[in-house]
């Protein structure tokens, strides 16, 4: 079996580059909600293609002004400016389309160069890899054409063969954006369902509760609105205390060690820093520590996060991390896990956005007083992100897959032939 050729050729001497220029630049008022002609921007961008639900539109003499950077199927696009080096493929136009400024269309003019190949070569971190090495005013704040132009790019000789890995990695491609519209699905019938339970709650045999339009007698008004007769009203100041960990200063702490301490910035996910056995066990005897079950909460960064603790041995930054400590009486945790995220916080200061204690404790909340409906409420919307958690480790494993195949099918095998036709 004779050995693969590769070759290695400049990116400009295969494709053409072109932007929006300078002095064809748009204004705002320019930017159409609808008509006859599309413009792209990278914000419009999606899993390699184009949003075109997102994009704006322009006039025809707007579309007509430069033709080198109106659409046609096959043009590969790469943002130069705002989030650079983004890359989507045009496969489908049903209405014309142009570029606004920070935008790259690249057109392959080199008939042993297979687009799609290109494509995913460019869609690699190859591209912003070689820009990050030619630069030289450290961080990229743009991606210049005389930079592009030079990219190397390396194939297969046969475009048959070029073919064939653009297939595998765009099937890898469809494989991940189906997963991720199940993963959407599954998160809008939770947005649908929080809804509805939240505010409709079920009867004694698990059913939804006839809408208030429907059964305006098995409701009844509020200072929260209309709720189930059957719900009770209370702030969060009157069901419990809010609590936190004791302070935890700087020194006491190590990059390695026996304790995780969680801060702000690791909440909900992995430590960079941790204290001693000694500390904890001294630390959770004399001060408060959350029980196993209670929902942690964060205070400051993005207000509103929600961990359920394990129960593992852990400790938590102080003022930033707190948990309502209750005795589940009247509200089971794992209703109030939920309760949560349907809470707009009340937030106050300007620099620093924080949640203070006082306004956690005025907060009024609306909640089943049968704890077996806030029990089935929970069961249902934990069943859902059960779903959502298993197809996101899909997802995962099929965005791991995919890096794997694109380290070996866009690189030469180690008995390739290489053919380099750059110029030095």
């Amino acid at each position: 079996m004779s050995a693969s050729v590769w070759k290695i050729r400049k990116l400009g001497t295969i494709a053409s580059l072109h932007a929006r220029i300078g002095w064809q630049n748009l204004r705002t008022t320019e930017f159409l909600d609808s008509g006859d002609y599309y413009l792209i921007t990278g914000t419009d961008f999606e899993d390699g293609h184009v949003n075109f639900d997102t994009c704006h539109y322009v006039e025809k003499k707007r579309f007509n002004q430069d033709a080198n950077i109106q659409l046609q199927i096959g043009s590969i696009l790469i943002t130069k400016d705002g989030t650079l080096g983004k890359v989507a493929y045009i496969d489908k136009l049903n209405k014309p389309a142009t570029l606004n400024a920070g935008v790259f269309n690249v057109v392959v003019k080199d008939e042993q160069t297979e687009k799609k190949y290109l494509f995913h070569l460019l869609k690699s971190p190859a591209l912003m890899n070689y820009a990050t090495i030619k630069s030289t005013g450290g961080t990229i704040k743009h991606l210049n054409q005389n930079v592009l132009i030079k990219f190397p790019v390396i194939s297969p000789k046969d475009i048959e063969e070029q073919k064939h890995i653009a297939d595998i990695l765009s099937t890898c491609d469809t494989v991940i954006q189906n997963t991720q519209k199940t993963i959407d699905k599954h998160k809008a019938i939770k947005q649908g369902m929080m809804l509805d339970l939240f505010t409709r709650g079920l009867t004694k045999d698990g059913k939804l509760r006839p809408s208030y339009k429907e059964a305006p007698e098995l409701y009844k008004e509020s200072e929260l609105g209309i709720i189930p007769k059957d719900w009770d009203i209370s702030d969060f100041g009157d069901i419990g205390s809010l609590a936190m960990c004791k302070r935890v200063f700087q020194y006491e702490t190590t990059d390695e060690g026996e304790i995780p301490f969680y801060k702000i910035g690791t909440f909900g996910a992995n430590p960079d820093a941790y204290i001693s056995k000694t500390l904890y066990e001294s630390y959770r005897n004399l001060f408060s520590y959350p029980n196993k079950g209670d929902i942690l909460i964060s205070a400051s960064g993005t207000i509103g996060r929600t961990v359920i603790f394990d129960g593992k041995p852990a400790y938590f930054q102080d003022s930033n991390i707190m948990w309502l400590a209750h005795d589940e009486r009247r509200i089971l945790n794992n209703y109030l896990y939920y309760l949560y995220k349907t809470i707009t916080w009340n937030l106050e200061g300007s620099t620093i956005k924080r949640l203070y204690t006082d306004n956690f404790k005025k907060i009024k909340v609306s909640f089943p007083k049968d704890k077996l409906e806030q029990d089935e409420i929970a069961k249902r919307l934990s069943s859902i992100d059960l779903a959502i958690q298993k197809e996101d480790a899909i997802l995962e494993k099929y965005k791991n897959i995919k890096t794997g195949l694109m380290a070996r099918l866009l690189t030469p095998p180690k008995d390739a032939v290489i053919i380099d036709e750059t110029e030095e």
